[in-house]
């Protein structure tokens, strides 16, 4: 039911793990999911063993093996692991109950294949200050699609949501390489879904991903600066995602918003157009200004006479409106009008 053995020995001859005994489920939200109603699912799991209690886990080729564990005394440990890489050396886990998880050893520097690449993608190997992903958007985004029957559906369509959001930051030590992460899910849970995905990514897709495909994802799954900046690149992007990644964006409640706003309307896509008149929020002066240009814009392209009907809710002399509102209130106004046009037309094809 869970694909770990087959995670494992692709880059790893062997993952060593153990969990302590967690009776109250205070640690990671999940983990305790896992362990709860994922693992005791294995054909390998022993008879009536508690996945509560302290436990010992390894994955290889030849499979998944379970037992109890003694738990050791005053430790702060959720987690401990040794992943040992064919050829290359061991890194070392640890994880606390809060989910904050370190990662350390040589082999972190040492991706291959389809996962460096994506690791590229995603800018972690360079990236001086700490990174941001909404697990749930990178790993749904990267997933080319999962049907209901197929047997890593539980773990690919409901753990990213448990993991929430990750927060991580990479420090070379001479020639190791150190990782903490902190999420619902600690660092192992979110990197073994990724990997998941990308190994389904890149069996559908054998293209070599582009400057495009680094930018939508960010954009798409980001949770820092670096999604605003994706956003400020996708304005200059070819690619048909461009577009539709940037749309999705005037529905953040953050600045990215502004930023798709304005890079829809750099684009000159009259068919976004409609799109950013809808992201206006009154009372907020970027957006109101974004969607008067927008506005402008758009009926600057047009022909139709209602269209040319809109211009004049624009052209009142803000100096004879007694209040700023009023003027907040004929932009909405305008704007509502010209989305409901600019709908009509775009249906109409």
């Amino acid at each position: 039911m869970l694909a770990w053995p087959s995670a494992a020995h692709a880059q790893a001859s062997v993952v060593r793990a153990r969990l302590a005994a967690d009776p109250d489920r205070r640690g990671p939200a999940a983990w305790t999911w896992i362990r709860s109603g994922l693992l005791p699912q294995l054909e390998c799991w022993p008879r009536g063993l508690d996945p509560q209690v302290a436990l010992e886990l390894e994955f290889s080729e030849h499979g998944v093996r379970a037992a109890a564990a003694a738990q050791p005394k005053a430790s702060d440990d959720y987690l401990t692991a040794y992943v040992e890489l064919h050829g290359i050396g061991t890194i070392r886990v640890r994880a606390n109950f809060d989910g904050v998880e370190r990662w350390s050893g040589r082999g972190l520097a040492a991706p291959r294949g389809h996962t460096a690449r994506f690791l590229d993608l995603l800018g972690v190997a360079d990236a001086a200050d700490p990174i941001v992903f909404d697990v749930a958007a990178l790993v749904g985004n990267w997933l080319p699609g999962l049907a209901e029957d197929d047997p890593l559906y539980p773990l690919l369509a409901l753990g990213p949501a448990e993991c929430g959001k990750l927060t991580m930051t990479v420090e070379a030590t001479g020639p190791d390489l150190t990782v903490v992460g902190r999420s619902h899910g600690g660092l192992l849970i979110p990197a073994l879904l990724c990997y998941l995905a990308d190994r389904r990514h890149s069996a559908t897709d054998h293209r070599i991903p582009s400057s495009a495909d680094r930018w939508v994802l960010l954009a798409r799954c980001a949770r820092d600066t670096r999604r605003e900046e994706a956003a400020r690149q996708l304005a200059l992007c070819d690619d048909p995602e461009a577009t539709d990644t940037l749309e999705r964006l005037l529905h953040s409640e953050d600045f990215t918003r502004v930023v798709a706003m304005d890079a829809l309307i750099r684009r000159g896509d009259t068919a976004s157009m409609a799109a950013v008149l809808a992201a206006l929020k009154p009372g907020q002066p970027a957006t109101e200004q974004l969607s008067e240009t927008a506005l402008r814009s758009w009926l600057g392209r047009g022909h139709t006479a209602q269209q040319a009907s809109v211009l004049p809710v624009l052209e009142t002399d803000e100096h004879s409106i007694d209040q700023p509102a009023d003027r907040t209130l004929a932009l909405t106004v305008a704007c509502i009008t010209a989305f409901a046009l600019a709908m009509a037309i775009r249906w109409r094809g």
